[in-house]
This record gives structure tokens, C-alpha cells and sequence, in this order.
């Protein structure tokens, strides 16, 4: 079973080998976003053209997520995607060195500043995206066949989500990536998938009220956790949109802003995205953007700071030390 598993494998890699040789590998000279946007409609192309080998297709649709999420931070600026290890990938993505081989960075550290920089690509789009990774890399990578227990049709709807925001990003549609007949297919199959999430919360929202509705004072008192209590859970405090009392919104952490020296502290805005809800006292959770919305909690949240110069640039303060030591 082995010996047939890895020939049909070198069979695949094989023909993936022979149909780019035929059709012209697109080379990269550049971190544009166009030239990465290039190859990863590139990549669907070739998928399209070799139905009859259902395995290469798969890994044909798995490989274009990592140049179209570094299409979208490029068009941010190339230097997004250069490797941080050496500066001379660096200067090559600020057009001042011609390095031999220039390296950009992993797919996994991709798709982390994609949650980072880009609208809507959230944590669980990340982990989707990496999910797809792992199967491109243990069938490139490995003896396994990934793509055997989890064929295209099983994970086709989670590409059309990640590379939704992808899309988005770069102003681009469904049909740049995919074609006019499967662009409009997954935008099809996204809008019903929203409408499902919608139906969902609007469920969860009614059977929490009137859940709520039967609840005595006192046992809300009882259920309703303090504030020390959802902070150390990871999250922050919010009104329960079905019961009105606190609730444990948890949320990522999109970037900081305005950060700045005033009256001797370091002030900045940090911006949240909302990612899920829980309340202990109706039992209300609702995930996702999809759900967070139905709810009317769909806007990104702003939060103001202060700290000290000291911790916030890691310096040690003089308070630090005794007056015995500082007397020496």
C-alpha cells in the first residue's frame, strides 16, 4: 500500500512538473503585488486544466493562498514580505539590491500579518489558512496524502473565505482569482453561508431572551460574572444583547495608533476587532463577525492607554532600585 501511495504521489508531482513545463512558469522578479497576484491566478489556471488528476488540483488550489496573501500585504509595500533575517532581502524589496536569490517569509508568518494589516481577515480566517498550509506541506513535504481524506469539495467553501478579505484588500473580485462562472459560484456559496451564521444568531439571540425572561434577580446576581473575572478570562466587558448584563466579549487585536509622548506617559489608541461573545447569566455565544452583527456589535472597537516611558520601552527605572544601592 505504501509503495502504491508514494508512486501515485511521484505520479502527481510528476505531472505537475510536465504541465508547468508546458504552459511556462511564470517567474517572479519582482514582490509586487501584481506579479503575486500573477501567480496565484496562475495557480488556479492550471488547477482548472487538469480535472482528471483531482489530488493536483487540490494542491494546485492550496498553493495560490500564499502568493495572493503576499499580493495583499505587497500592495501595502513589498518590504511586508521580505525575509526579516538578512537586511539584503529587505533592500531588495525597497529596490535597493539585486540579491541572487531574494527570500521572502514563511506562509505562516504571511498570514499572521494578514490579520494584523488586513481588513477582515480575522484569527479564524488564520487558522483556516494555516489549516490548508499544513495540507500543502505534508503532501509536498511528506508521505502522506492529505488530499485523500480531505478532497477540494470538503475545504473549497474555507478557501472562498480566506481569500474574500484577500480579495478585498487588493480591490479585486472573486472572478480576477477564480474566472467569471466559479467567481460567481463562490460568492453564491458565501452569501448563503452568511445567511446560515445570520439564522443562527437570530436562534441563539431568541432562545437567550427567553431564557433571560425566566431568571430572578437573584439569580442573575449569581451568574453575572465581575469585571476582574472577564478580564482574566481574556476578554472585555459588553452588554449581553439578549439579557443586558455583562457579558465576556472577546476580541483581536488589530494595531495601535496615535501613540505618543504627553505629560511625561506614552499614550496611543489601540483598535479591536470584536471576534465572539459569551454571557454566563442567559447563555448566549455568538462567533464570528456574521453572528457579532445580527447582534449589532459589528464595528471595531477603540481603546485609549497610558504608560509609563520606562515599561513601555523596557528600561529599567530608577524606582527599581534601592537607596542603598543608588547611594554606592
Amino acid at each position: 500500500m505504501a509503495a502504491a501511495l508514494s508512486a501515485r504521489k511521484i505520479g502527481t508531482r510528476a505531472a505537475l512538473s510536465a504541465f508547468m513545463s508546458r504552459k511556462g512558469v511564470i517567474t517572479m522578479q519582482e514582490w509586487t503585488a501584481d506579479s503575486l497576484f500573477a501567480r496565484a491566478t496562475y495557480f488556479i489556471e492550471c488547477a482548472n486544466a487538469i480535472d482528471k488528476l483531482p489530488d493536483l488540483k487540490s494542491l494546485l488550489y492550496v498553493l495560490s493562498l500564499e502568493p495572493l496573501a503576499k499580493s495583499a500585504l505587497a500592495a501595502k509595500h513589498p518590504s511586508l514580505v521580505a525575509d526579516p533575517e538578512s537586511p539584503i532581502h529587505l533592500y531588495y524589496a525597497l529596490g535597493l539590491a539585486t540579491p541572487p536569490n531574494p527570500r521572502s517569509i514563511v506562509a505562516k508568518t504571511v498570514f499572521l500579518r494578514c490579520k494584523d494589516l488586513i481588513d477582515d481577515f480575522t484569527d479564524e480566517i488564520m487558522k483556516l489558512a494555516n489549516k490548508l498550509t499544513q495540507y500543502r506541506n505534508q503532501e509536498l513535504h511528506s508521505g502522506g496524502d492529505p488530499f485523500a481524506n480531505a478532497p477540494l469539495s470538503t475545504w473549497i467553501n474555507e478557501y472562498y473565505r480566506i481569500a474574500k478579505p484577500l480579495l478585498a484588500s487588493l480591490a479585486k473580485d472573486f472572478s480576477d482569482l477564480l474566472g467569471e462562472e466559479e467567481g460567481e459560484l463562490a460568492i453564491t456559496i458565501l452569501k448563503e453561508l452568511d445567511t446560515d451564521r445570520a439564522n443562527d444568531a437570530k436562534k441563539k439571540l431568541a432562545a437567550a431572551r427567553k431564557k433571560a425572561a425566566r431568571l430572578t434577580k437573584e439569580q442573575r446576581e449569581q451568574t453575572s460574572p465581575a469585571d476582574v473575572t472577564i478580564y482574566r478570562a481574556g476578554g472585555t466587558t459588553h452588554k449581553c444583547p439578549a439579557c443586558g448584563e455583562n457579558a465576556i466579549l472577546y476580541r483581536d487585536k488589530i494595531r495601535e495608533s496615535n501613540v505618543r509622548a504627553e505629560d511625561n506617559e506614552i499614550r496611543g489608541l489601540t483598535l479591536y476587532r470584536p471576534k465572539s461573545l459569551k454571557c454566563q447569566v442567559c447563555g448566549l455565544q455568538l462567533e464570528g463577525p456574521i453572528q457579532l452583527k445580527e447582534a449589532g456589535i459589528d464595528t471595531p472597537i477603540t481603546e485609549e492607554w497610558i504608560c509609563d516611558p520606562a515599561e513601555y520601552y523596557n528600561l529599567v527605572s530608577a524606582d527599581d532600585y534601592d537607596d542603598e544601592y543608588m547611594n554606592e
